[in-house]
């Protein structure tokens, strides 16, 4: 079968960026959204949807879909799953975004017939909430998209990963069980020391210090506990969805915790050291952020004086050389005195390059040849 006709119910910032998506890079392909009518001609306005159906118009949003994708929150896509059984058509595939699988697919086998595939979908795009506004048809480039088909290996996955491909994402296929435990390991049990060791720091802070607390906190802890600026509600059906794998794995972290502070009490600290250096060779696997690009990016960090102009004029010099510029951040200011400028490129030797050009005009730098931190400690 080919995908020719795409019925996405859900149009989100991620139901809308999929319809962006498969629009760009197959434009052949006939989008339909499903969602309020106000959203359907904002998706309509911005090219993510070529058709669109109201809710109650399900019949004729589904009756010629090849591919459904359910964009809506987890309890949306199982509420919604029994009702569009009886109008999809023969052959048809069904996916969906949810965070976590189990339940969904579960509930997929039981509702849907037998000629048509459940293949489970997690885009791993970060939380996005915003509405259609705010939809990116790139905000799939060279992340991660997980697969979880009911069955070992349906044909079907042989034409739902190519159009996930396309729209530029890195498909991995595996087992729902497997998905759960790793995604409520990895991400969720974060989720619920962020909440545990946040309201730790500050339940029986006096008020005077709060301010202080948080200005201590810097950017390391404000990354580490920036997800519980997300709506409560979206974490709750994720951890309700997923629970006994979380209370599992919050066994295993209160044994590992119980380790540390063992080693740390004995006067032999050697398995302290151990047990460090065990956590940071795994953690050293783990990808950098690379904001989409494919290869690893090559930094200056330069100082330039704050006023109006000036980044504009560190630009001109390096393109003026025909230097390509692949990332560029602000990083720190001074405000009316200085500001730490990073700028990225794509090898070593182009980085060099600018590095001597600036220098000759006057700049500062320093320079990060291959790895970019956060922090240094």
């Amino acid at each position: 079968m080919e995908i020719k006709n795409v019925t996405i119910i859900g149009l989100g910032t991620l139901g809308g960026s999929l319809g962006l998506a498969i629009k760009k890079f197959n434009p052949e392909i006939i989008v339909t959204g499903i969602d309020k009518a106000s959203v359907l001609v904002r998706a309509k306005n911005l090219g993510a949807i070529d058709n669109g159906c109201l809710y109650n118009e399900l019949n004729v949003g589904l009756q010629n879909a090849d591919l459904v994708i359910l964009a809506t929150s987890i309890r949306g896509i199982q509420d919604i799953l029994p009702k569009i059984a009886l109008y999809l058509k023969d052959g048809s595939i069904v996916t969906d975004t949810g965070m976590t699988k189990r339940q969904i697919c579960e509930i997929a086998k039981k509702s849907l017939r037998d000629n048509i595939t459940f293949i489970g979908g997690h885009p791993l795009v970060g939380y996005k909430r915003g509405g259609i506004g705010l939809s990116n048809p790139y905000i799939f480039s060279n992340n991660p998209y997980i697969l979880t088909p009911i069955d070992e290996s349906p044909s079907e996955l042989d034409i739902l990963k190519p159009l996930i491909e396309s729209i530029g994402a890195r498909v991995f296929v595996m087992n729902p069980v497997i998905h759960d435990r790793l995604m409520g390991e990895i991400n969720s049990v974060l989720q619920i020391i962020a909440i545990a060791h946040t309201n730790s720091i500050f339940c029986d802070l006096d008020e005077g210090f709060i301010d202080v607390a948080t200005v201590l906190g810097g950017e390391r802890f404000r990354n580490f506990s920036q997800p519980l600026l997300v709506e409560p509600y979206y974490w709750e059906e994720v951890f309700k969805s997923n629970l006994d794998v979380i209370k599992n794995h919050i066994e295993k972290l209160n044994k590992n915790l119980k380790k540390i502070i063992e080693s740390l009490d004995s006067e032999d600290t050697g398995d302290f050291y151990k047990l460090y250096e065990k956590a940071k060779a795994y953690i050293s696997k783990v990808p950098m952020y690379k904001k989409g690009f494919q290869s690893k990016l090559h930094y200056l960090y330069v100082t330039i004086e704050d006023k109006p102009g000036s980044i504009a004029k560190l630009t001109s010099i390096i393109a003026e050389k025909g230097y390509d510029i692949r990332d560029i951040e602000l990083v720190k200011i001074k405000e009316n005195e200085v500001v730490l400028i990073k700028v990225a490129f794509k090898s070593q030797s182009i980085a060099s390059k600018v590095g001597k050009l600036l220098m000759e005009k006057g700049y500062r730098y320093n320079m990060y040849i291959s790895y970019d931190f956060d922090g240094i400690y």
